[in-house]
């Protein structure tokens, strides 16, 4: 689980800002908390709202670079090869600096805190602190290529001449089977992005997990209440290919796979005479496409305990669907701890029955192009917190939180420019 992601100087992020799914003390929707102990309870989901280009998909993005580039920084790059990170660009303090990045999260009951700086070629520091107790203990502290290892880590010992400068040492370290670095490397895979996966993809998960057809389809169902089931399909597929100096074409048999949802059909009766099979691809709803694509992260998540993140969850989903989705997470259902973090423009549950004050972020752009995080529970009004019975998509909506397009002083420049006197 998730305790909370600090990112800074990092694409919009001039500033370290952070995203914490730690319970405040307030009293609300118990069943949107993770109970850990008497004393330490988290958050099962985070929502975070803003502007166009006011950094919502930049946070998203950091947290999903940061998973990558900690499971695959031996695998994906080679010696001198960029990393691939970009710093906060408009202003020239910063545009030479690394990018700061750290995640506090929980495995096994114990808490850890990773982190690393790095510019577009090399990693300048890198640590790992864990909790086993109460008091927080280092594990290992990395600057450039000397990195200093704790007697509670002696996993690492001898690795410090196989990390190169562009890759994590807590990668290399796992890649030889440590047992606490291999352990966080599982966790962060775990974490799984917004990129959908293809319906092969799918269909292969299902081949492996018969019992997961039956997950997708009440999932589905809720989407497109005609559809009674799904089936899937293979052809073959040629196609020709040619190389230089073959005189025939050669042949290769591919195979695409494809989901056909089955409807009913019927009679002026209105009883059912027939069943009628629907290609996915071709014919289904943008909305039950989406809902197909999202099911098997979402049930993986819910299953096995791991963190989802979405960018613009939204897109193509009407609002009852928008809003299930969310609720399967904040629900006392959600019995493994599953956690949804997520951006979108969707107000619809932006108030006090689907979200608790702590859950609701919002990203917003100064005039210097930074970007700033902050929490509707640490918002203040007129020096005052905001209530709980606040209707919060209206006093969004109004400006008062800020996170909003300055849409009047842009028309108020069009005015402006409309009266001037012609030369």
């Amino acid at each position: 689980m998730i305790i909370q992601f600090t990112v800074g100087n990092f694409l919009s992020f001039k500033e370290k800002v952070t995203l914490s799914m730690v319970k405040s003390a307030k009293h609300e929707l118990p069943e949107n908390v993770i109970k850990i102990n008497d004393d330490f309870e988290l958050l099962k989901s985070a929502v975070v709202y803003g502007a166009n280009a006011s950094g919502k998909s930049n946070l998203i993005y950091a947290l999903s670079f940061m998973r990558f580039f900690t499971i695959y920084s031996v695998k994906a790059f080679q010696g001198g090869e960029e990393i691939g990170i970009n710093g906060f660009l408009l202003n020239e303090q910063t545009k030479n600096k690394p990018s700061f990045f750290e995640i506090v999260f929980i495995v096994d009951n114990i808490t850890y805190r990773y982190g690393f700086e790095a510019d577009n070629k090399t990693v300048q520091k890198e640590w790992l602190y864990y909790t086993p107790k109460t008091k927080e203990e280092r594990l290992f502290f990395r600057e450039s290529q000397e990195i200093k290892l704790s007697e509670n880590f002696p996993e690492g010992k001898d690795k410090e001449t196989n990390t190169r400068e562009n890759c994590l040492f807590l990668t290399v370290v796992s890649q030889l089977n440590g047992p606490i670095s291999s352990k966080i490397i599982k966790w962060f895979m775990k974490i799984h992005t917004s990129s959908y996966p293809s319906i092969h993809s799918i269909i292969s998960r299902i081949e492996r997990d018969p019992n997961l057809k039956e997950e997708i389809m009440k999932f589905v169902s809720i989407a497109d209440n005609g559809v009674k089931d799904f089936r899937m399909t293979s052809t073959d597929i040629p196609q020709e290919q040619s190389s230089e100096g073959t005189p025939q074409k050669k042949k290769k048999e591919t195979v695409k796979k494809i989901v056909h949802f089955i409807h009913n059909v019927f009679n002026e009766k209105n009883e059912v005479s027939g069943e009628l099979s629907i290609d996915l691809d071709t014919f289904e709803s943008e909305g039950t496409k989406k809902m197909f694509a999202l099911s098997v992260p979402i049930i993986n998540a819910l299953r096995n305990g791991e963190i989802l993140l979405i960018d613009e969850l939204e897109n193509h989903l009407h609002t009852r669907l928008f809003k299930h989705i969310i609720k399967l997470f904040n629900s006392y259902s959600n019995k493994n701890n599953a956690q949804l973090i997520f951006a979108t423009h969707n107000l619809t549950c932006m108030n006090n029955e689907c979200f608790r004050r702590d859950q609701i972020w919002f990203t917003e752009k100064n005039s210097f192009g930074e970007s700033g995080l902050f929490s509707l529970a640490d918002y203040k009004l007129d020096d005052k917190k905001i209530r709980n019975d606040a209707i919060y998509s209206k006093d969004y909506l109004l400006g008062k939180y800020g996170a909003v397009p300055f849409i009047d002083d842009i028309i108020l420049s069009f005015k402006e420019k409309d009266n001037e006197p012609s030369k």
